[in-house]
């Protein structure tokens, strides 16, 4: 975090972090798009200093002001080759959030497995751990694969204690989510630098989605219980700069058949051959505090009569 004395402007560094092709850098371009002008700055390609030939996107944003202080966010995503190792590596010193993009298809587990190593192995060099960055996992690709891949993808990274978003990068489904996680912990260490007589001065209502977000973002840092603030942004921060002809056109996702009181079916996979006359049908039951269990149904399919 780039910061001086009290006043001046602080800068917040949001990495993206993830193996070539999970979708880092279309990311970074959807929420460019979604974000209007006024926040946004130019989203350039930047000649890595090893290798000009190999790039990397980043942004800067305009969160707003905290305590007289200008909050900038600078958004980059990591290059994906495996050449750039060392520009990653450089990118990632001082970082104030990761967002770590993994392409959830089944065959791209072990490079998502490789990425996350590296980035342990790269914040351990500067004497940092997992635990000491906010992080949020995107799990891109949703729509070209079941919930059992990203059940078996998140129990095999083992990052129980990140935020986690399932994600369209093409569409921008769950990136300002995620965005927005990630930066709501980094504003909320900037807490220990406000005076306490700013704390409570009082700021004019938020009237659009782009300023949702950053009063949410911003709350953060003085309120960890802006709940209200919360509910209001999860329903409009996904729909930034959108047209309501769109909008209106969508409906909302099922949330799965509820079979008693307090169980559901989350998902049902593609039926397997089980046998000469049986398939396997892959389930994910869940209740409404978010657990959920696998389970694999095997239909029988007999004849009612014998055949002569």
């Amino acid at each position: 975090m780039a910061q001086g004395p009290t006043g001046d402007p602080v800068s917040l560094r949001i990495l993206y972090w993830g193996a070539s092709g999970a979708g880092k850098t279309t990311a970074l371009q959807v929420l460019h798009e979604k974000l209007s002008d006024e926040k946004k700055g130019e989203l350039r390609s930047v000649p890595t200093r090893l290798d000009p030939t190999l790039t990397y996107e980043q942004f800067p944003i305009q969160l707003g002001t905290l305590a007289e202080r200008d909050i900038h966010m600078m958004l980059t995503a990591v290059p994906g080759a495996e050449e750039a190792s060392q520009t990653r590596k450089q990118l990632l010193d001082r970082a104030d959030g990761i967002i770590l993009i993994c392409d959830a298809r089944q065959e791209h587990h072990a490079a998502n497995l490789e990425s996350l190593r590296e980035l342990n192995d790269s914040l351990a060099a500067y004497g940092r751990s997992m635990e000491d960055v906010p992080l949020a996992v995107q799990y891109n690709k949703r729509d070209l694969v079941e919930s059992f891949d990203i059940e078996s993808l998140h129990r095999t990274l083992g990052l129980s204690e990140a935020a986690i978003f399932e994600t369209v990068a093409t569409e921008g489904t769950g990136s300002l989510q995620a965005l927005t996680a990630v930066a709501k912990r980094a504003v909320r260490s900037l807490k220990a630098d406000v005076p306490e007589e700013t704390k409570s001065e009082s700021a004019p209502e938020p009237a659009t989605a782009a300023e949702l977000m950053e009063a949410a973002i911003l709350a953060e840092a003085e309120d960890t219980q802006s709940s209200e603030l919360d509910d209001l942004l999860n329903e409009t921060r996904s729909n930034l700069d959108r047209p309501w002809a769109e909008i209106n056109r969508e409906t909302k996702a099922t949330r799965g058949a509820r079979i008693s009181d307090d169980l559901r079916i989350v998902s049902v996979g593609t039926a397997q051959p089980s046998g000469p006359r049986s398939v396997a049908v892959p389930i994910v039951l869940g209740n409404d505090d978010g657990e959920s269990v696998s389970l694999s149904l095997t239909i029988s399919l007999d004849p009612l009569l014998e055949e002569n």
